[in-house]
């Protein structure tokens, strides 16, 4: 227990491990200078929802997020509008296609 609350409290110990992992999820711990998890954090604190990726339950999971996955990848490697209309699609129209598969 000792050494997770150094890994908290001291500052090097915690900004060499937000540094290396993105995050911790302690009030004393370094604040990340991860863009996209200060993205995220924005639109939290922004009063918006995140919604939890919890997708096991969903038709054909393991087709699904591989495809949705690959567009959420496309969209970091370039956040433009068009790769975000793919991210868009992936998750709507592929929830959509993986249902009608799983249930005709």
């Amino acid at each position: 227990m000792d050494f997770l609350v150094w890994c908290v409290t001291d500052p090097d110990a915690s900004r060499l491990l937000v540094d290396s992992f993105g995050v911790m999820p302690y009030k004393q711990a370094a604040e990340s200078t991860n863009g996209f998890l200060a993205a995220a954090n924005e639109y939290s604190n922004n009063g918006c929802y995140v919604m939890d990726w919890a997708t096991n339950y969903q038709p054909n999971v393991d087709d699904y997020r591989a495809a949705l996955v690959s567009a959420l990848n496309q969209y970091n490697a370039d956040q433009s509008a068009t790769n975000w209309e793919l991210v868009k699609t992936a998750f709507v129209d592929g929830w959509a296609q993986q249902y009608q598969k799983a249930n005709g």
